[in-house]
């Protein structure tokens, strides 16, 4: 078997100008990256987003952060790959990764140029619809890749490989699913050698949501069983939890902290609280580690799950803060959006947060299709009643080929491959998208102007030095935050 040379790529970002998008490690190259490595294959990951992120272009309403194209041709040019690998992750960024493969297709017509990622895995068609695309990956990536670098070495039909797609005569070829791997213990541990760790340590310096100035992500689970209408997660990981065993995870936690020195894991799983024996668990191991670790869960976490056992158990092995994915202040909205939970006990479990001294999120979404404003109102009073210490309002977003977008076409409010929706916004039922963008605005600043009266809340968790200093950036960073970044990264 001839070996091969392997690239992958995270591509810039564009966001509008009010906007600071937060370049942080990708597991999901990372991943790709060892097992890439482990078949004795060359492989190396360019992070165009973080190494480029004091490079801002500006134009109308929007910013663009990561390497200038001329750059990242001439990394193409040095690194001389015969495979691409370009992450399509949100559809809202998906521009800048489709400009990617046409610059990897413009250095050389030959190069094998994939797609994967979130977007990639949730609509391959549109992904296709790009002529530099050859192939989208749908799903997990880890055994994929190894078949494609083998089906190109022989040059063997890829009608064989699940979990892909690709075109054949201009025409979209999907084969069959790909089964989902049911031992996360095999994959080996991320590449992190090979991503800017010291850039998005700069970075993370001026975060103000962290605890510590360096955070390193992990994986401890994949998927989530439930059917939450506006999730895309099923459309990567399918309706099946897998896991890892907690052993491995707290051999991968050894790594990250004595070996790369980090000192915050944030677990980007979709659902770690869905076995509580097994968390229980792994918060015991970690305690037991005695590597004073800090930890969140960043993704949301269902608050039905919790019980003042876990929490005790979360709180002593490092975590301080945890985000609990509430949605809405409505049971007809809960019910519609398939995420139902009892309100007596989302209070009790987040007063008991609030004892322990953990710091609580809520993440709350406004203007689904049929919503009307007594709804939303209803969803705005149960974050502020909820004695919450953040709360984050969305405006709800059908991403392609969940069942909330299907609802959205249904009703005629969005057409197919509108990527509009993915910035502005979609219009419901009884309001346009600027109606609901000035709710989640009004939303926002009442759960503020109602904490501002309570300080005492806040006083009470400021426990050490470092609990002084996480509120003091959450008060006052965006006041220095954004033009010492740019400083920093140019040191």
């Amino acid at each position: 078997m001839n070996l091969m040379k392997v690239l992958l790529i995270n591509p810039p970002v564009t966001v509008s100008k009010k906007d600071i998008p937060r370049p942080f490690p990708l597991l999901g190259l990372a991943y790709l990256a060892s097992v890439i490595k482990k078949k004795g294959h060359s492989v190396c990951i360019i992070d165009t987003f973080a190494s480029g992120f004091d490079n801002v272009k500006a134009f109308k309403s929007r910013r663009r952060y990561g390497l200038s194209e001329s750059i990242i041709k001439n990394k193409i040019k040095k690194f001389n790959p015969d495979v691409i690998g370009i992450s399509f992750m949100y559809t809202a960024h998906k521009d800048d990764a489709h400009k990617i493969a046409t610059i990897s297709k413009q250095y050389n017509k030959s190069i094998k140029v994939i797609a994967g990622g979130s977007h990639a895995s949730t609509d391959p068609k549109e992904v296709l619809n790009n002529e530099n695309v050859d192939i989208v990956v749908i799903g997990e990536g880890e055994e994929t890749i190894i078949e494609l670098l083998s089906a190109f070495n022989s040059e063997t039909s890829l009608n064989k490989i699940s979990g892909i797609a690709f075109k054949k005569k201009q025409k979209v070829i999907l084969n069959k699913p790909r089964k989902i791997i049911k031992n996360l213990n095999k994959l080996p541990f991320p590449s992190f050698e090979l991503l800017p760790l010291n850039t998005y340590r700069k970075i993370q310096r001026f975060e103000n949501y962290n605890l510590r100035s360096s955070v390193i992500p992990l994986i401890t689970s994949r998927g989530c069983p439930e059917s939450c209408i506006f999730c895309s997660t099923k459309n990567v990981w399918g309706t099946r939890w897998t896991y890892r065993s907690v052993k491995n995870v707290i051999q991968e936690i050894r790594l990250v902290t004595s070996h790369l020195h980090f000192k915050e894991i944030c677990f980007l799983d979709d659902n770690i609280s869905i076995n509580k024996k097994r968390l229980f668990n792994l918060c015991d191991n970690i305690q037991q580690e005695n590597k004073d670790i800090k930890w969140t869960v960043p993704n949301g976490m269902a608050i039905k799950s919790f019980d003042k056992y876990i929490l005790t158990k979360m709180y002593k092995s490092g975590c301080y803060k945890i985000i609990f994915a509430l949605e809405s202040g409505n049971y007809e909205t809960l019910h519609f959006i398939r995420k139902m939970y009892n309100f007596k006990h989302a209070k009790k479990i987040i007063n008991y947060a609030n004892k322990l001294g953990i710091w609580t999120m809520g993440t709350f979404i406004l203007g689904f299709p049929y919503e009307k404003k007594k709804s939303m109102m209803d969803t705005i009073n149960y974050a502020i009643n909820l004695n919450l210490d953040f709360a984050v309002f969305y405006t709800a977003t059908p991403f392609p080929n969940t069942d909330l977008y299907n609802i959205f076409i249904k009703e005629k409010l969005i057409f197919n491959h509108d990527t509009s929706i993915e910035i502005g916004g979609a219009n419901s039922k009884y309001f346009s998208s600027t109606q609901l963008n000035k709710f989640r605005l009004y939303a926002q600043r009442r759960f503020i102007k109602s904490k501002l009266f309570n300080p005492w809340k806040i006083i009470i968790k400021i426990k050490t030095l470092e609990h002084l200093t996480f509120v003091l950036r959450i008060v006052f960073v965006d006041f220095f935050k954004i033009p010492k970044i740019k400083k920093i990264l140019l040191d």
